[in-house]
């Protein structure tokens, strides 16, 4: 009876131990998915944020590629990671080999929270970069250009397309002429997307069925892309504030991409002294593709600002942007959208009137890109891609290009908040968050 007794106890002591383990990981390590639109945390998903301790520079970044929201398990992702150089055949396998002693000593972590910090960490962009400098310096590889891409690729869990096949077999009928793929709700890939091996990310994010969440941006997979650039590495990977420190320069770029769910909610009305927005709009171009926002958030460095580089918020409305494999120059693309680089799958247009007297004119517009500096927290003016439309004839002296250039100064200039605010841009980084409640 003895024995029996302390076997009840060890077993309620063991469930006790089990219990507290379950809520310490539903407390830490599930952080709380907030509805776009309102400060009303979405039902189910209602967990406390991420400890403290945690970086919170890059963390915001890294969330959606590490803890997004499972759906209940209907949703899980694999990850490919990809190395690309223009250097010779032999220097490049030596940079993979590198490249995987790299990953292994900084990620290959025996638990979860500290694999996390070390993807969190502000320090991850030094710290990856100077052990990887360290293993290609002891592999003999000193020159070339070298890109690094960590992709998200988004899956059904396998319990999903079990349970999907089963039940289309146990309804299959031998005389129908649809396939098993139609019949299990795999979706085929729409021919408006390249068959180009560069797209292959871009046509699973867009053919994997995806439930709601009742927000109006989902993410649904991305890429980290870090290039490196190598004149001659003839120094120690421990001096990279030496005054050879520029023989390396690179960037790191989160990219992410967030499908519209609801594109006939995109209505909101902005008003200036100078200038008013009546509506808007979100324009759908294709009907087997939703409308995407490819979101980059680019860190350009150098030996020098390798700690403090230089970081940009760049937002592709309606517009999925591959990564493309390049020798130098990465950042010249990202900031540059058209037909030959990217999906168009709509676009977000808006229409107002610049001047509210009898000289006014009515005007659309379509907001392509919009770039943020998070240095400034402001909206580049000069890198954003808007096209305006004028509808009517202007008053003598006010020519076509000033028209145009009023309208963007005054969008991203004294309406930039309000225009964050509408489109509830916050999602897409912290800096953008605005005090008040968005749409």
């Amino acid at each position: 009876m003895k024995v029996k007794k302390n076997i009840i106890i060890f077993g309620l002591l063991g469930c006790t131990v089990l219990s507290l383990s379950s809520l310490w990981f539903i407390k830490y390590w599930q952080p709380k998915r907030i509805s776009l639109w309102s400060s009303d945390i979405a039902k189910g998903n209602a967990n406390n944020r991420l400890p403290a301790q945690f970086g919170e520079t890059d963390l915001p970044l890294v969330e959606d590629f590490f803890d997004y929201n499972s759906f209940h398990h209907f949703i899980s992702y694999r990850l490919n990671l990809d190395l690309h150089s223009d250097a010779k055949e032999k220097d490049q396998e030596r940079a993979k080999l590198a490249l995987d002693k790299t990953t292994h000593g900084l990620f290959k972590k025996k638990n979860k929270s500290e694999t996390l910090e070390a993807f969190a960490s502000p320090d991850l962009v030094p710290n990856f970069i100077s052990s990887f400098l360290d293993e290609m310096d002891l592999a003999g590889v000193r020159k070339g250009n070298f890109q690094i891409d960590l992709e998200f690729y988004p899956r059904n869990h396998p319990s999903v397309l079990f349970n999907r096949e089963a039940r289309a077999v146990n309804l299959w009928d031998l005389n129908q002429t649809k396939s098993l793929a139609a019949a299990i709700g795999e979706k085929a890939i729409p021919v408006v997307i390249p068959k180009d091996d560069e797209y292959k990310l871009i046509r699973k994010v867009v053919t994997t069925d995806y439930p709601s969440e009742g927000q109006y941006y989902q993410y649904q997979g991305g890429v980290i892309s870090l290039q490196l650039g190598l004149d001659k590495l003839d120094w120690s990977p421990e001096e990279l504030m030496s005054e050879k420190s520029e023989q390396l320069d690179g960037d790191l770029i989160y990219r992410r991409y967030f499908k519209i769910v609801h594109e006939d909610e995109f209505a909101f009305f902005l008003d200036h002294t100078d200038m008013t927005i009546k509506n808007s709009a979100i324009v759908k171009f294709n009907d087997d593709v939703p409308v995407f926002f490819t979101v980059d958030v680019s860190k350009e460095f150098n030996g020098h600002t390798l700690k403090t580089p230089k970081n940009t918020l760049t937002i592709h409305l309606g517009e999925m942007l591959p990564t493309k494999k390049r020798k130098r120059g990465f950042l010249q693309r990202v900031f540059g959208s058209d037909a030959k680089t990217s999906l168009s799958t709509g676009e977000l247009r808006l229409y107002g009137r610049l001047g509210k007297g009898e000289g006014g004119v009515e005007f659309e517009v379509k907001i392509h890109t919009l770039v943020y500096n998070l240095e400034t927290k402001t909206f580049d003016a000069n890198n954003s891609k808007i096209s305006v439309e004028l509808k009517n004839e202007l008053l003598d002296g006010y020519t076509k290009a000033s028209a145009t250039n009023d309208i963007k100064r005054i969008l991203l200039g004294p309406l930039g908040g309000n225009l964050t605010k509408s489109l509830s841009l916050g999602r897409f980084h912290p800096a953008l968050r605005i005090q008040g409640v968005g749409r």
